[in-house]
């Protein structure tokens, strides 16, 4: 996730990220089936209504935090590269500053 190249200082050894969009931030809520079978109907609709609201609330935060990261990122004059976005796709858009750059560490 961008943010987290952004908090580790990726971008300072690694100035061009590929926005494949291969990896997500997840997070997971656990209810073991014995403990949900304690919990009236009521409750177990009130726990699920929660994580629904939950679930939405973080894919918000995490989009608008990716957002800020990416401005932050490019005042600081990283390039990001837009190319394939799910597996199997062809890349679309290579930046030419990206080519050199690896062609460069080749040689």
């Amino acid at each position: 996730p961008i943010p987290q190249y952004e908090s580790n200082a990726f971008n300072e050894v690694a100035p061009y990220m590929l926005l494949d969009e291969h990896t997500l931030a997840t997070s997971s809520i656990v209810i073991a089936d014995d403990s949900l079978a304690k919990l009236t109907e009521e409750q177990q609709a009130a726990l699920f209504e929660a994580g629904k609201a939950t679930e939405e609330y973080c894919q918000e935060m995490s989009k608008d935090e990716a957002e800020k990261s990416m401005e932050s990122l490019k005042e600081s004059n990283r390039a990001f590269i837009e190319g394939f976005s799910r597996a199997g796709e062809r890349i679309t858009l290579i930046d030419s500053d990206f080519v050199e750059a690896v062609a460069a560490l080749t040689r």
